[in-house]
């Protein structure tokens, strides 16, 4: 469906589904998991899944069938750092041989190794701190990473651009970096901060403009300026050329915040999800109170939302629709001392429409449709092999000069 015709008309009926609460497809207590999970990425029939906590084998493969992640094994790549959704695939980014490689696989399962900057090979594992390290971002171009303060991206060829300083646009924000979520449209860069209950801001980047400054998206009033609040932004997607998504919004304290902002290709900002515990404001709303954790879209450019107290949704017709109902934080886990409960993360749709749902203490939660009916499984993230790091000869550490 167009996603324009999409926005006219779940902007036109505000939209309350119904309150009842379906089975929960999972059990309360599932197997703890030491390691969290950040980012699950649609390849082939599942998912690769990426954790910031394992110095080896960061990124591992999770499909439904599967009761734990499986290796990925990239020929040419000695070992994994980072992956990240392309339009026509996934991208690896690894280390061989002491020097940084950059493998692209199509839908259709072909790879092929493109060219990196010589100013990536210097920076990975243990030479410089994990903030300046390369990572890759999602952009309508070839491919994209931002390494540092530097911004690199290439579609015939590779161009960079340093990143200006991030003002303090709001007293409460705290500018300590370029933000966590990110998406480079053409020459404009837009940067989600999350900085959980301290708040956070979404913010976007000419870069073809010389000296162009970072431009405050959110915090505005109400109407096309952007987003009305500063608050922690959980994603950004573009399923279509000129239509940018994004959610924001945290669950902190047993309240909820969430947003939903779309603006279109003329530019034009429609806020259609605005909740927090004192009032609800949306035209689409959810059968309970519930944040965002995180959007996906399919292979058709469908959008769905992830609400880690209800459930998972997806923009229709008639409103929202509820494909299944969940609870993602009614896992908990007691470990003495404390008490780990589920937070989910991040949301992905492989290809044959299998959902995956990442989460802080539980593994990957994978959910499939079938006769009708929705069917649940844990994958749990097996221990990675950090012994690998001993067989390979990382040059002696540079003196830093920063």
């Amino acid at each position: 469906m167009n996603p324009r015709a999409l926005l006219v008309l779940v902007t036109s009926v505000p939209t309350l589904l119904s309150q009842t609460n379906a089975t929960p497809l999972l059990p309360e207590n599932l197997p703890y998991q030491e390691t969290s999970i950040q980012h699950v990425i649609p390849y082939r029939d599942g998912v690769l899944v990426e954790s910031a906590d394992s110095p080896a084998d960061r990124v591992r493969y999770a499909r439904f069938e599967a009761k734990e992640t499986e290796t990925v094994a990239v020929e040419g790549v000695e070992l994994l750092f980072d992956a990240e959704q392309s339009a026509d695939g996934v991208l690896f980014l690894g280390l061989q041989d002491n020097k940084m490689v950059l493998v692209r696989e199509t839908a259709d399962r072909k790879r092929s190794t493109l060219d990196v900057p010589e100013a990536f090979h210097p920076r990975f594992l243990e030479d410089l701190e994990p903030s300046v390290r390369p990572h890759l971002i999602p952009t309508t171009h070839e491919v994209a990473a931002i390494a540092g303060d530097v911004l690199w991206w290439k579609d015939k060829e590779w161009r960079n651009r340093k990143l200006p300083k991030v003002p303090q646009f709001y007293h409460e924000f705290q500018p300590v970096d370029f933000g966590q979520v990110h998406f480079l449209e053409g020459t404009t860069l837009y940067a989600g901060w999350n900085h959980g209950e301290w708040g956070g801001m979404l913010a976007s980047l000419d870069l073809s403009a010389d000296g162009a400054q970072w431009v405050h998206l959110s915090g505005k009033p109400t109407g096309d300026a952007g987003i009305p609040k500063n608050e922690p932004v959980q994603a950004i997607l573009s399923p279509s050329p000129g239509h940018l998504w994004v959610a924001t919004g945290l669950a902190h304290l047993g309240g909820s915040w969430c947003g939903l902002h779309h603006r279109d290709p003329s530019g034009k900002w429609v806020t259609l999800i605005d909740a927090d515990p004192e009032k609800d404001r949306s035209k689409l709303k959810f059968p309970v109170p519930s944040s965002i954790e995180g959007l996906a879209s399919d292979h058709d450019g469908r959008i769905y939302i992830l609400a880690g107290a209800a459930g998972v949704f997806r923009p229709g017709e008639a409103g929202l629709e509820r494909l299944f109902a969940h609870d993602f934080f009614s896992h908990a886990s007691n470990r003495g001392d404390y008490l780990a409960v589920s937070y989910p993360s991040d949301l992905a749709i492989a290809r044959n429409g299998d959902l995956f749902v990442s989460t802080n203490s539980f593994g990957v939660l994978a959910f499939r449709k079938k006769d009708g009916k929705w069917s649940a499984r844990q994958i749990t993230l097996n221990k990675p092999n950090c012994n690998r790091l001993k067989d390979i000869s990382f040059p002696p550490k540079r003196e830093r000069t920063d």
